[in-house]
């Protein structure tokens, strides 16, 4: 079931909007939620977890405007499938600020906005079994698994290594990679769980990732190392 965020200050609109979302083949029992306000949104994102898979959002509006606001969600929500909807068409090119899924204009919206949202709502299934959902500081975020390198088990939290720095959870490895393939990554030790899309080498001990990290590679988890590096495409075997 879609879980859709309307945000629009205008109540007219809003709720017009969402009347037709209600209405449209696919749709019916989707999960709409009214937002007046970007803060509201963003808020209800930060402090009650609220991981909308599409947002659609009116352009022009008070304190932070639709742009600006899906550049945050763009952040915070990374598969969030953006919508814009306005009455003036002198916002389409600065659209592109942000990533978003169609440019609907107001005066247009019964013909459309069902286009839209079948479209952010393919993008959005398409894009649900490349990430992971990890709780971290009080929020849930929604990460691309091709920017995990490795996964570490550090006491009783895990260490998200990125090629932009690490996060950290207390989830542990194995039900975040739950979420995903099982070809997407291996447990080369009991600690340890690496993306297998970022292997180079493999020594008797370790994996040597394309950044150059090193990732411990276990006795007990030799053979399934070697099979996950092996299936692996455009890889270097070092010796075993």
């Amino acid at each position: 079931m879609l879980s859709i965020a309307v945000c629009d200050d205008e109540e007219l609109h809003r709720k017009r909007t969402v009347a037709l979302i209600r209405n449209m083949p696919g749709f019916e029992n989707s999960l709409i939620r009214e937002f007046s306000r970007a803060e509201n949104l963003l808020d209800s994102i930060s402090e009650d977890s609220y991981l909308p898979d599409i947002a659609v959002l009116d352009i022009l509006m008070d304190e932070i405007d639709g742009i600006d606001l899906a550049v945050k969600l763009n952040r915070l929500v990374p598969e969030c499938q953006i919508i814009f909807l306005t009455g003036y068409i002198s916002y389409a090119t600065r659209a592109y600020d942000a990533e978003h899924a169609f440019y609907v204009l107001k005066a247009e919206t019964d013909s459309r906005l069902g286009a839209a949202l079948n479209k952010a709502a393919e993008k959005r299934r398409a894009s649900s079994c490349q990430r992971i959902i990890i709780n971290t500081d009080g929020a849930s975020l929604r990460l691309l698994w091709d920017q995990v390198q490795y996964l570490e088990r550090v006491l009783r939290r895990t260490k998200i290594v990125t090629a932009d720095g690490e996060l950290w959870t207390s989830c542990p490895p194995s039900d975040i990679v739950s979420q995903l393939d099982s070809r997407c990554y291996c447990q080369c030790h009991k600690s340890f769980y690496v993306n297998t899309a970022c292997l180079a080498a493999m020594l008797p001990t370790e994996f040597i990732l394309q950044s150059g990290l090193r990732v411990p590679i276990s006795r007990s988890y030799k053979k399934a190392a070697r099979e996950s590096f092996l299936f692996s495409s455009g890889v270097i075997l070092g010796k075993i």
